[in-house]
Order: C-alpha cells, then structure tokens, then sequence
C-alpha cells in the first residue's frame, strides 16, 4: 500500500512513516500542504493519505483533504491532530490523535484496505447538523 504523509514536524513524519514502513507500506513524506499537492500533481497517487491537520503557511490538513475529495474522491484521508479542540469539520474524515500509536496505525491500515476509512458524508452531516 503507498501512504502519503504530511506533516510539517520532521520528526513526527519520520515516526509514523516509520511505523508505516515496519506494517510493510510503501511510504512518502511531504512537509507541508503545498509539497504533498506538487506530489500529486505528478501523478504519484497513493492508497492512503495521513495528514497533520494543523500546519504553517495558511493551509492545513482539511485544505489537503478537500483538494483530494475534489480531485480523487476514492483516496482515503485520515487525519491526525496533538490538539483537543480539533475543528468539527474534521468529522468528515477519520481522526488519529498524537501521539499515533503502532496499534492505532494498523487498525487504520485494515480499516482502509476493507475499504471503509473515508466516513460517509452524509452520515457526518447528518451527526453534526448540517
């Protein structure tokens, strides 16, 4: 499986693609929005993107994870965020909260291969009102 990760804390990237790697996943690392969108733009296209959710340069994970529900609705997004007061739109897309865990990181992983990481829009809207 190829995994994108995106996360501008070199050393947070380097730990999960690390984890990544070890549950055999080919893995990439962007540090920042507008690199993991050049990436793609190339046409290297991966199974499964983990983004940060909060990053410096006046995108975030949600921006990136829009920009790929418009242009490659069928790759899964899951999120990850050290911060309690996570937006409510994060609802949309799956959630890890830092530190990840190597168990958090493979039942992601299952979760994805049996085809079920992206939530069901409709089910998030409905859940937050909307």
């Amino acid at each position: 499986m190829k995994v994108l990760v995106v996360d501008d804390d070199l050393a947070v990237a380097d730990v999960i693609a690390g984890m990544l790697e070890d549950l055999g996943c080919e893995v990439e690392i962007r540090h920042g929005v507008q690199p993991a969108l050049d990436l793609l733009a190339q046409g290297w296209w991966p199974n499964l993107i983990v983004s940060d959710i909060r990053m410096p340069g006046g995108r975030s994970g949600i921006d990136l994870a829009h920009a790929v529900a418009q242009s490659h609705p069928g790759v899964p997004v899951v999120l990850v965020s050290g911060y309690a007061d996570r937006p409510t739109e994060t609802l949309r897309w799956p959630v890890l909260s830092k530190p990840v865990s190597h168990t958090a990181l493979a039942s992601m992983l299952e979760t994805v291969q049996a085809g079920t990481a992206q939530a069901d829009t409709t089910q998030a809207d409905t859940a937050t009102g909307r």
